[in-house]
């Protein structure tokens, strides 16, 4: 199966191979060869070495775990391995894939992701596809695992660092291995990368860690793996740096030699490490995100930079090394270069997006100052944005857009600015701030369409308020009603209402609506016309039997006496209410004069001596809709 004699054997044979890989390479550099091997060459010589340096450092590791865990091997399997282990069969299993390491070193990168898949295996991943997250492994697997992978990747790093220079002539660190001229990295000019930016080699990595994500949902499991492994939180941090490092090493770009980076999976990696990275390396007082923060700045992750940035202004502490405004504004920092792979969004709109997510609108307004332009074009894309967009036109002086925008909120039925707002408190504000914005503007017919639509909407308002006063079962105030709901309610309570001042109001009231929908193009003449004369025919059945006495006796009545008579009926008293404001200049919209034979249409008169009356009755008080 795999036990401490067969890892130390083949141990010894990777240092042999080692040996003779790196006499090899001295040879063929004092000979002279070696000069006319090219860049891509090098990196080969040098991934085999490192591959091999891994190798053995992996196997050695195994090694030393294997003769940990035989200490205490007449235990029971739980002790060495946790709940619901089955060490031994683990350990043999494990042993079984690290079989044959040393005799094809190039494999390693396979080997490694069959240790680590047989290791913990997925629940959904029998076949043994590349990348999926980890199942149910027993706590020492899942340990195992990590530490194998772990070893290996620090040694290929440090064999790297040591004798790239030294050995291979090549530059150890890829962001700084920069060809004369060019403005990339070594690797990237000569269309390769190293063997640890592998798609095998990092779907290993990228497994486990992803196993352990799943994993640390048990508190026991934690504390489990936290007393095995010292310092628990950096061996974590250290295999989510070789991830990330491992994918950002990729040409973004495919060539004849790199198939080129698979934005996908490195995106995903990046919600593995920042899950891990920012639960399990923060400091005592849970605020420190060092790491966390530092990876998603180096990797573009955005997400992460936001969620950092946000949870430290949340607290209430100016730290000007989370300073969000700083990095939106700071265009020549690398985030500005990259877009977020789920969305396609750059920095500065993702931010955006991603406060507007969370509801926080205010937010949105607030960082969008500092990128006035990208702030204006995404207020225009996201329509949970629309009744904000005023609020950037007024500010970049665009009047005439803030007034056709907060139009628009009326018309799209959006009668509030802000979710507290009462709905007439909410219309008020939006015509006002509509109208205000329109007399701002150039004088044009566009804005004055704008005022006298504004004007319009805003009596609404005025005769909604007032019908409020007059309800008590329900708040009027608080629902969005239109003109034709708000001509509904004004006949009903002058139908219902007992006083007559209380009907004179309500039809009084109705009649300002009908002035405003008369003047509503989208509503046909015959409609206008009735909503009027429904007015005036509800004041006459009011006191229809009383106006049928005073017919009768009409010829016989001096004009005092009719006078008299008429000034206790409701109608009486509405039109002398409504035609002495049009004795003082005011257009006659909707005067009795202009309904009266659809009024009497309404109710069924046909009797002209009636309409004849009540017309005669309007002089009684300087009317001249008499004459």
């Amino acid at each position: 199966g795999g036990g401490v004699g067969a890892a130390n054997s083949s141990i010894q044979v990777i240092q042999e191979k080692l040996d003779m890989h790196c006499t090899f390479v001295d040879y063929i550099r004092f000979s002279g060869i070696y000069k006319r091997v090219n860049v891509a060459g090098k990196i080969s010589l040098r991934d085999h070495g490192e591959m091999l340096y891994a190798v053995g450092s992996a196997l050695m590791e195994w090694a030393q775990m294997l003769e940990t865990d035989a200490s205490v091997n007449a235990m029971t399997d739980m002790v060495v391995g946790g709940a619901n282990s089955n060490y031994k069969a683990e350990k043999n299993l494990i042993g079984y894939a690290m079989r044959g390491l040393e005799e094809n070193i190039t494999n390693f990168p396979r080997h490694l992701y069959n240790i680590v898949t047989r290791a913990v295996p997925s629940p959904d991943n029998d076949d043994g596809d590349e990348g999926k997250s980890g199942g149910d492994a027993s706590p020492w697997a899942l340990l195992a695992a990590m530490k194998i992978t772990l070893v290996g990747a620090n040694s290929a790093k440090m064999y790297r660092a040591e004798r790239s220079e030294e050995l291979y002539d090549i530059a150890a660190d890829p962001d700084n291995d920069i060809v004369e001229g060019a403005q990339e990295p070594l690797y990237y000019a000569h269309g390769s990368y190293p063997w640890t930016s592998g798609p095998t080699y990092l779907a290993a990595m990228e497994h486990v860690l992803a196993s352990l994500r799943d994993a640390v949902e048990s508190d026991d499991l934690l504390i489990f793996l936290q007393e095995r492994c010292d310092n628990f939180s950096n061996f974590v941090y250290e295999l989510s740096v070789h991830l990330l490092e491992g994918y950002r090493n990729i040409n973004i770009t495919s060539s004849s030699r790199s198939p080129g980076r698979k934005e996908d999976k490195y995106d995903f990696a990046k919600q593995v490490v920042f899950h891990l990275v920012h639960l399990l390396c923060t400091g005592e007082s849970g605020e420190d995100n060092v790491a966390a923060y530092e990876l998603s700045l180096r990797h573009n992750y955005f997400e992460g930079v936001l969620h950092i940035c946000h949870s430290h202004s949340s607290n209430g502490i100016y730290d000007p090394s989370y300073d969000l405004v700083k990095l939106l504004t700071d265009v020549a920092n690398p985030l500005h270069q990259s877009v977020d792979y789920q969305t396609g969004l750059p920095f500065q709109k993702f931010a955006l997006h991603w406060f507007c997510d969370r509801g926080l609108l205010g937010t949105v307004l607030e960082i969008g100052q500092h990128c006035s332009e990208t702030l204006s074009s995404y207020l225009e894309e996201d329509e949970r944005l629309a009744h904000l967009r005023w609020v950037q036109n007024i500010k970049t002086g665009q009047f005439g857009k803030a007034s056709t925008n907060l139009v628009g909120l009326s018309l799209d039925g959006i009668s509030s600015l802000s979710e507290d707002s009462l709905s007439l408190e909410g219309k008020q504000l939006v015509m006002s701030l509509a109208k205000l914005s329109a007399m701002c503007c150039n004088e044009s017919s566009q804005q004055r369409d704008v005022i006298t639509f504004a004007d319009k909407r805003l009596r609404l308002c005025k005769a909604q308020d007032i019908l409020a006063d007059m309800v008590n079962t329900r708040d009027v105030r608080a629902e969005n009603m239109d003109a034709i709901g708000l001509m509904e309610l004004s006949l009903d309570l002058a139908k219902n209402k007992k006083d007559q001042g209380s009907k004179i109001n309500a039809c009084l009231t109705g009649l300002e609506i009908a002035k405003c929908i008369q003047s509503d193009d989208s509503i046909i003449n015959s409609s206008r016309l009735s909503d009027t004369a429904k007015v005036w025919a509800v004041s006459i059945m009011a006191d229809f039997d009383a106006l049928n006495g005073i017919l009768e006796e009409y010829n016989m009545l001096s004009e005092a006496d009719r006078l008299e008579r008429l000034r206790g009926t409701t109608f009486f008293n509405l039109a002398n209410e409504y035609y002495s404001t049009v004795a003082t200049g005011a257009p006659n919209e909707v005067g009795f004069d202009l309904v009266t034979d659809e009024v009497m249409r309404l109710l069924d008169i046909q009797e002209k001596a009636f309409p004849a009356m009540l017309t005669a009755s309007l002089g009684l008080f300087g009317s001249s809709a008499s004459q």
